[in-house]
């Protein structure tokens, strides 16, 4: 973006065309009293020619593409804890003593204006905020290939990194390319950027972090609360008939006196088994959205105890769970363990729900939105997961 419209022509950069969406678009020119035909390429000729003719001022374009580059399709957040004794240092350290940190390390402290860098030649620091005690937020940026249709694009990619320094984790939100090449052109997971990005922080601030299984039983706990409150009503009607499953219970029993209650539940199975039946038969009910439920469950993935994945040959591994027969045949298993290795779930809201899947496995936990996602969606996603953490 130009410091000077008068001696240079706006024209907005190519890779910024993908990062911008275009409902977002419409609303900024709508805003802006920018006639438009709405669809994409017209509506970025139209900013374009609105910039340039001093019609949209460069505060609000500024504001309205780092908006753009910092939500939307940065969509996917790695997570993982630091080792506390480490971390203690930061907490009581000031702003200016982190930025010499920084600095100490080799890292200019910018001028956090994450537009004005464009395709750094190494991993370039383009953003510093620090709270001292208690957040330290840090933006790099550094310059991939991405194989489009016809060509090889340069483009930034963006790394938005938030030390939480009184919870003693860090978290990197990123853009999940699936086309991002290395200098052989074979296909770069966007996991590998995590760890990058993990180094670099130890480098500068020397701190040591730990094994994120334990964020396994946040996905337990998550799925938990979702079933668990969608399912109560079917479990209250089966519970109403404990006289007739008692009165059941015993005279089949006595009819098959071979079955020991010691060895098996025969009361808690029936129990179960009508709960179950109830659950499956109703099974639209579970997504229906009401004051007390967060979301729904949609799959999951689990490993048994040995640390091997249940039904791991079955067609059924992580298929929804209304088609699933390994969701209540391994229940009480999963129930025993409280863990949960994958889980997709949507989240309410006053909108359409939030799609979201979450893996937690030894080096991170992954939070993962499918779809272009909004700074308010985001951060209420987010703050529901944390509040899931904090309480696990």
């Amino acid at each position: 973006m130009p410091e000077n419209k008068t001696d240079q022509i706006f024209k907005l950069r190519g890779y910024l065309h993908d990062y911008i969406n275009s409902a977002s678009l419409q609303i900024f020119l709508k805003d802006q009293g920018v006639n438009n035909d709405g669809l994409k390429p017209g509506m970025i000729s139209a900013l374009e020619d609105a910039v340039n003719e001093d019609e949209i001022s460069d505060s609000d374009l500024y504001l309205f593409l780092d908006k753009e580059i910092r939500f939307g399709r940065h969509r996917t957040i790695f997570i993982k804890d630091i080792a506390e004794s480490d971390i203690s240092t930061l907490k009581t350290m000031s702003e200016d003593e982190i930025k010499s940190i920084i600095i100490n390390k080799g890292f200019a402290i910018p001028n956090n204006n994450i537009l004005s860098v464009e395709l750094p030649d190494t991993t370039t620091l383009a953003e510093v905020i620090i709270e001292p005690g208690s957040r330290i937020y840090l933006t790099f940026i550094e310059t991939v290939k991405v194989l489009k249709t016809e060509t090889v694009s340069r483009e930034n990619n963006f790394y938005f990194v938030e030390i939480d320094l009184e919870n003693s984790r860090f978290s990197v939100r990123l853009y999940p390319r699936s086309k991002q090449i290395n200098s052989r052109n074979k296909i770069v997971p966007y996991s590998i950027h995590f760890f990058n990005i993990e180094r670099t922080l130890k480098r500068i601030f020397g701190f040591s972090t730990i094994q994120t299984t334990h964020y396994k039983n946040t996905l337990y706990d998550i799925a938990n609360d979702f079933t668990q409150k969608a399912e109560q009503k079917w479990v209250n009607k089966v519970n109403a008939h404990d006289k007739a499953l008692d009165d059941f219970t015993d005279m089949m029993l006595t009819k098959l006196p071979d079955i020991k209650p010691s060895e098996f539940n025969l009361r808690n199975k029936l129990q179960k088994l009508l709960e179950r039946a109830l659950i499956q038969s109703n099974f639209d009910d579970l997504k229906q959205q009401h004051s007390k439920k967060k979301g729904y469950l949609r799959k999951f993935n689990f490993s048994d105890s040995t640390g091997g994945v249940v039904n791991a040959s079955s067609q059924e591994r992580e298929r929804s769970i209304d088609l699933s027969e390994i969701y209540y045949d391994t229940k009480d298993t999963i129930d025993q363990l409280k863990k949960y290795d994958k889980v997709w779930v949507y989240w309410f809201t006053d909108g359409e729900p939030i799609e979201n899947r979450l893996e937690a496995n030894d080096d991170y936990l992954e939070i993962h939105f499918f779809k272009h996602i909004s700074q308010e969606d985001l951060f209420y996603v987010l703050s529901e997961i944390k509040d899931f953490i904090s309480s696990s």
